[in-house]
């Protein structure tokens, strides 16, 4: 079992090895790497600001309320007077 397992790891590696390989990597490459990178940042960050008040209740315990500030009764009735 054990040596199957260790003549295909030995095929893999020997078929997917390559003795000479003639590449170029231009400047372009590098910015579009970091435009991954930095934009995969800025997508986490922008997350964690829309669910913000979940992923602390899911650490705290406590329940997130959804009921809106400005949809109080006492608001309701300030502006009705």
């Amino acid at each position: 079992m054990n040596s199957n397992y260790f003549s295909i790891s030995c095929a893999v590696v020997i078929l997917l090895s390559s003795p000479c390989a003639f590449a170029y990597l231009d400047p372009g490459t590098g910015s579009l790497l970091l435009q991954l990178v930095l934009g995969g940042i800025a997508g986490l960050a922008t997350i964690t600001k829309l669910y913000w008040q979940q992923l602390k209740s899911l650490f705290t315990g406590n329940s997130v309320s959804t009921t809106n500030e400005l949809d109080t009764d006492e608001n309701i009735t300030d502006e009705k007077t």
